[in-house]
């Protein structure tokens, strides 16, 4: 089979940005952006169907459906070892707008806000967009209480976790979510956990940080477990059903200057209250991933990594005499690849030596891909 005939090429070639296929060359395979190259379930597609089928659109609950709250409260009792209730979930317009809308409610300007290094750009982004001072402290997958510690001042203001972390893929042990909470706790700092990762874990069940913090304030989404990165749906979970009635005052949801689209939450709520959709969605993921491991392993000596506990992407050390960006720019016009340096401004400092490698595709694209990166390292003598 050729590569380009396991996907929907023409369609990805078309609509698939975010350097992803549109945005590169043709004959460049794109090992990039977090978002799937596999169709999602056909549930949720005759679920958008049936909604449209009364030719209205009307405006929904400022706060999102009842009908998607509910699913979500749901998928985190029967995945996530959460109980949290209805009202305190607030759907947004993807998991990105969660991070955004929870920042500009909690930070101003002079604030310090702790996160860790290297991790998504995201939430470094978000933290100083609302005019915070983003510290960063090394990420580790065991949490230790004197790396955060030291950082603490009279100006920290919150801490923010990536849980399971992009790009590292771990995932923190129920004696770690104990730490973080009895952490925040004693400084009385804010914590948020972006769980938008949760989905798709490899090792053991998942806890939520809502679970051991109900002080905490969580990100969801379903454009990775679910392949609905276009529909831009998420969700931000608070504490309680006051302070998410807080964040929507101040972030304009009560004015209609911010929402979700019904439709995304009609797509959302069959995704999450389907019996397969997410496993039938992630299973071949899975399975491209291990694939990319075995043959990273077992061919070649000039990536190294460490396999992980969860994700669909892999964080790729590179040798010292490398530069990410450059290597990156080689492979892409030289073996047809691209693929995510370890810059600052994608991951932070942490992340030099790195690249970040995507398998949310099919094997034989990565087999293609792959097959191209281990000839471009064999005939470049490296």
């Amino acid at each position: 089979m050729n590569y380009k005939t396991s996907i929907p090429y023409s369609f990805l070639k078309a609509n698939a940005f975010n350097l992803r296929w549109a945005e590169v060359a043709d004959n460049v395979i794109p090992l990039t952006a977090a978002d799937g190259d596999l169709p999602f379930s056909s549930e949720i597609s005759q679920a958008i169907i049936r909604a449209s089928e009364n030719n209205l659109f009307p405006y929904g609950s400022a706060q999102g459906e009842i009908h998607f709250r509910s699913a979500l409260v749901e998928h985190f009792k029967a995945s996530k070892s959460s109980k949290i209730e209805i009202n305190q979930v607030l759907a947004t317009n993807s998991a990105a707008a969660a991070i955004q809308d929870w920042c500009y409610h909690f930070l101003q300007p002079g604030d310090e806000v702790l996160i860790p290094d290297p991790v998504d750009f995201l939430l470094g982004y978000c933290a100083e967009k609302a005019g915070a001072k983003v510290v960063r402290i090394p990420a580790k997958a065991q949490w230790k209480k004197e790396d955060w510690a030291t950082a603490v001042n009279e100006k920290t203001k919150a801490v923010i976790i990536c849980h399971p972390h992009n790009p590292l893929g771990f995932h923190y042990q129920s004696e770690d979510l104990k730490n973080i909470a009895d952490f925040v706790k004693e400084y009385k700092l804010q914590l948020l956990s972006d769980e938008v990762w949760s989905d798709l874990v490899w090792d053991r069940p998942f806890e939520s940080m809502m679970t051991y913090c109900p002080q905490a304030w969580v990100v969801y989404g379903l454009s990775k477990g679910f392949g609905l990165a276009g529909l831009r749906i998420g969700a931000l979970i608070g504490p309680d059903a006051e302070s998410i009635q807080a964040v929507m005052n101040s972030q304009g949801y009560l004015r209609t200057t911010h929402g979700v689209s019904t439709l995304s939450q009609v797509a959302g709520t069959a995704a999450l209250k389907s019996a397969y959709a997410g496993s039938d969605y992630r299973k071949p993921i899975g399975k491209t991933l291990k694939h990319t491991i075995h043959r990273l392993q077992n061919e070649q000596s000039f990536f190294q990594l460490q396999p992980p506990q969860a994700t669909f992407v892999l964080w790729l050390g590179i040798q010292a005499n490398w530069d990410s960006g450059e290597l990156c720019e080689r492979l892409e016009k030289e073996a047809k690849v691209k693929l995510v340096p370890g810059l600052p401004q994608w991951f932070g400092p942490g992340a030099i030596g790195h690249v970040r490698m995507s398998c949310a595709t099919s094997i034989e694209v990565m087999d293609e891909a792959l097959n191209r990166i281990f000839n471009w390292i064999r005939t470049s003598g490296y």
